[in-house]
């Protein structure tokens, strides 16, 4: 369902659902049965990217999946055992669960052989994902490689995706992985302006078909700090669909010094403390640290930098705190590491502040 651009509308989508939920009344096989129910199941992902479901949608495909995974387990059907899960999941998922999301999910990696490749993809994608929210950076990194591991050239490319776009998450957060944040931070400058174009290229496909409001992803690559910050002023708390998105503009907002709205910054820092969104709420607390000129907001993004293994965010917390003590010891533990990680760009911006 995430990769379709093109979208039945809302009335032609209730239509089919319920000229399939009456013929489910007459139907004797439970395997078409458990496959309704498994549709079911992911109507609020579905509905996510255009509305916000009510609580009775939850609780109806919670109610669905659960259903078909009963079903699936008495029939022994690893494949509708996996998409039950999956529908499952995602329901835990939009509500904030994302912990039980992973109790739900990893069943499914034990299935192996016994579904297709397409599906274990899936599984593993979906098990990164939730790790990445979380902060659970080292177990991201060990289940995608898992999942990759698998592969041959070629195979699934769209789960496939997936399952990589997670890990390089995992790995910026880690380390600079992906190949945008390593020119920029690099200072390369042309290799940024190239996989920025592509990025664009990407996106305008999906405005075409979406609408304007997809252009928030966009204000990333393009450094537009305000159109970062209206981004997440836009979309919070709308849903618990795009956490990587608010960590990442926010950690860019305090990369750029951009002073974020107090009240803002704090309301999504308790929301994360709430769901466990660890590197969610760092990013956060450093970006209204950075902002407010807080200190103690700047000590508890590093404690959880720190924790969870974000090396070039510890490091430019570090730097950022030791501007606010006058501590050139932490400036210069930092800067070791930023320059150890070719952040040229970050580094030049610091030592600049630091030397005023």
């Amino acid at each position: 369902m995430g990769s379709i651009a093109n979208r039945p509308s809302q009335d032609e989508l209730d239509r089919l659902r319920m000229e399939a939920a009456a013929l489910v009344e007459r139907v004797g096989d439970e395997r078409i049965v458990a496959r309704f129910f498994i549709a079911e199941s992911f109507l609020p992902f579905w509905l996510g990217s255009v509305t916000k479901p009510d609580v009775s949608q939850f609780d109806a495909a919670e109610t669905a999946a659960t259903r078909a995974l009963s079903i699936a387990e008495r029939l022994d059907d690893a494949r509708l055992q996996s998409a039950a899960r999956d529908g499952l999941a995602a329901v835990q998922t939009l509500r904030g669960q994302a912990r039980a999301a992973l109790k739900t999910n990893y069943p499914r990696l034990a299935l192996e052989d016994r579904v297709d490749l397409l599906e274990r993809m899936d599984a593993y994608g979906v098990i990164t994902w939730a790790h990445c929210w979380l902060g659970e950076l080292d177990d991201a990194a060990r289940v995608s490689a898992a999942g990759l591991a698998l592969l041959q050239p070629g195979q699934v490319p769209a789960w496939a995706l997936h399952v990589v776009a997670w890990r390089a998450y995992a790995l910026a957060l880690r380390g600079f992985a992906a190949a945008f944040g390593v020119a920029h931070a690099r200072g390369a400058e042309a290799a940024a302006e190239r996989y920025r174009e592509a990025i664009e290229e990407i996106e305008r496909a999906f405005i075409a078909r979406q609408g304007p409001r997809q252009e928030r992803y966009l204000a990333f690559v393009r450094d537009d700090a305000h159109a970062m910050h209206a981004a997440i002023a836009e979309r919070f708390p709308y849903d618990h669909r795009v956490i990587e998105l608010w960590e990442r503009l926010y950690a860019r907002l305090a990369d750029l010094a951009y002073a974020v709205d107090a009240d803002l910054a704090q309301r999504v820092i308790a929301f994360a403390v709430r769901y466990e969104y660890r590197a969610l709420e760092a990013s956060a607390r450093r970006a209204f640290g950075v902002g407010a000129d807080d200190q103690a907001e700047l000590r508890r993004a590093l404690e959880i930098f720190d924790a969870i293994g974000a090396v070039p965010y510890s490091a430019r917390t570090r730097c950022e705190l030791a501007q606010r003590t006058g501590d050139r010891m932490m400036f210069d533990a930092g800067a070791r590491v930023l320059d150890g990680l070719g952040d040229v760009d970050q580094l030049r911006r610091y030592e600049d502040l630091f030397g005023r």
